[in-house]
């Protein structure tokens, strides 16, 4: 009995884009052929050697909402409850001072949260409960004038954010606008911003809980990957790097999916396809910086600890976010905690200089003792910047020719979610 032959698809890139492709075109019975140019999968969310130790390239934020990266982890048999440690949304200070959703309930749950707000007095918890009101309906209009007109209506974050009093804007929208589209919210699309709140409280509060791995990002996502494609009969080419696309060993109606980063797409397609290539090429992109801090710290953070941290963030001061991390230090003290402290904009800040302010920032803010600095990754194009009317490169770039990741035009901002579910968008759209 014979079988019939599989279609190929040639897939260049194995980022979280180029993975999610990849599988996505194996269960619709694509023969995959992936390529890419490290010795390694993963792109910019991958497990880094440094020091001697492991630590991610980067620290990420997972929510509850990102249904499309926990069901790739399902289909990859990952067991999500060992590797994925499930918080509700705490956006608090290290006193344990802020928003605090609980673990169960629906809207009221939220309500009740802003009044127990200890941070904010009774002016800040009505903007706050006016700025939800005033959200819904600008979502409501802009789908409105999308479905009569065709066209997109954006403005920036901070307009949208007009209603919330000073404090909230500083304790609850900045953060999550940094954290969401790691950009600030006077240049964010507010349209995406919307959209992104839209899918965390649209299950609240489980939708908009924070899920930390407990395992690198390698062992999360990446490795996993690799071995279900291996087992499924997929051709993985690793230290392959693909300087242009007729050097792709295809028959003509062999499809290619582009998922490697924005400017490296822009440099495959700048001859054959010039206008793609603007547009991806057009792109702003801003520097996250990770630094990976160990110290002891004093109650209450040792003793029930918040898995993430709101800092008090200024020039001197930069870090946004604290992570706990499942990290060992490497100077040896099994009593100390490793804290991933987050830039998430770190345009204008030197090295050096950074690292001296955010250990600075670790013990003022979080109280460690002593913090030692384990590692400080910058990534220089960690991320699209999502700004107000920016036009994204369509997932199809001319006949027999795709395009996957997260700055790909899609409802999403450059998160592990976003490359995740562009992966499957372009799939989809090759069926058809």
């Amino acid at each position: 009995m014979t079988h019939p032959i599989q279609p190929k698809i040639h897939i260049i890139g194995a980022g979280w884009a180029g993975l999610s492709a990849a599988i996505h075109a194996s269960l619709h019975g694509w023969q995959v052929v992936l390529y890419e140019a490290a010795h390694h999968a993963g792109g910019r969310a991958r497990a880094s050697e440094q020091y001697g130790q492991t630590y991610d390239n980067g620290q990420h934020l997972l929510l509850g909402a990102y249904t499309d990266t926990l069901a790739l982890l399902d289909t990859l048999g990952v067991p999500i409850d060992e590797v994925l440690e499930r918080h509700p949304l705490h956006l608090c200070d290290a006193r344990g001072q802020g928003l605090r959703l609980p673990r169960a309930g629906k809207w009221g749950a939220v309500v009740q949260a802003i009044v127990n707000n200890q941070r904010w007095n009774a002016r800040d918890r009505l903007s706050m409960l006016s700025w939800l009101t005033s959200l819904g309906l600008w979502r409501l209009a802009h789908q409105v004038l999308l479905t009569l007109t065709g066209k997109s209506w954006d403005v920036s974050v901070s307009k949208i954010c007009a209603l919330a009093s000073p404090r909230v804007r500083r304790d609850l929208v900045e953060p999550l606008c940094l954290a969401a589209l790691n950009t600030p919210s006077h240049e964010a699309s507010g349209a995406v911003f919307v959209r992104v709140l839209v899918d965390a409280f649209s299950n609240a509060p489980q939708s908009c809980d924070f899920l930390l791995p407990r395992v690198n990002l390698s062992r999360l996502l990446v490795t996993p990957a690799l071995e279900w494609l291996k087992v499924r009969g997929a051709s993985l080419h690793f230290g392959k790097r693909i300087q242009a696309l007729s050097e792709l060993p295809r028959l003509a109606h062999e499809p290619v999916i582009v998922a490697t980063s924005a400017w490296q797409a822009a440099h495959l397609t700048q001859d054959t396809h010039p206008d793609w290539s603007a547009r991806a090429q057009g792109l702003s992109h801003y520097p996250i910086a990770t630094l990976y801090v160990s110290g002891k710290a004093p109650p209450p953070l040792s003793h029930n600890p918040d898995p993430v941290v709101m800092l008090e963030s200024s020039v001197q001061a930069p870090a946004q976010f604290a992570i706990l991390t499942p990290f060992k230090s490497r100077h040896g003290d099994d009593q100390a905690t490793v804290w991933a402290l987050v830039v998430s904009d770190s345009r204008g800040h030197e090295r050096e200089a950074l690292i001296v302010q955010v250990l600075a920032q670790a013990e003022h803010d979080l109280g460690l003792n002593s913090p030692q600095l384990e590692s400080c990754i910058i990534e220089k194009r960690a991320t699209f910047a999502p700004l107000v009317g920016q036009a994204r490169p369509p997932m199809r770039v001319g006949p027999g020719l795709w395009a996957c990741g997260d700055y790909v035009d899609g409802p999403y901002p450059s998160t592990l979610e976003g490359a995740v579910r562009s992966g499957r968008a372009v799939v989809e759209a090759l069926k058809h």
